[in-house]
């Protein structure tokens, strides 16, 4: 399995929704994907009780969860790192794909807009990695 690596600021919100997102719809299409989540910078000690309480809903539970500070070696070996409204200081080499989602509402301020942006992307990306094969 090729990892897809999501980053997002705190590594709680938006990135661990996207990787349950896509996870799913890459289990459906056969893709051989597996997505991970990570913080970009100072990670979150859990993920917050909106975002897991939705993701609860849509039947995934991430109420264990740990958000963590992504290591080098997690993007070095990422077949795609996607960063969500965030930078990634130091990062990858040139081999590394990298993708920026950059119009992702907080979900914060705005869950249900972050969601539905989200969704948009993973859906693109499965398209896409889905053609590479």
């Amino acid at each position: 399995m090729k990892e897809i690596l999501f980053l997002c600021q705190h590594g709680g919100a938006k990135s661990v929704l996207a990787a349950s997102h896509f996870n799913r719809l890459a289990a459906e299409r056969g893709l051989p994907f597996v997505a991970t989540a990570a913080a970009a910078e100072d990670p979150y000690d859990a993920v917050p009780t909106p975002v897991a309480d939705h993701l609860l809903r849509e039947g995934f539970d991430v109420r264990a969860f740990k958000p963590h500070h992504v290591a080098p070696e997690e993007i070095e070996t990422a077949a795609r790192v996607v960063t969500i409204g965030c930078e990634i200081s130091g990062a990858a080499s040139g081999s590394v794909i990298s993708v920026r989602w950059d119009d992702v509402p907080a979900a914060s301020e705005d869950l249900e807009g972050s969601v539905a942006a989200i969704r948009r992307h993973v859906e693109a990306l499965a398209e896409d990695l889905d053609g590479d094969r």
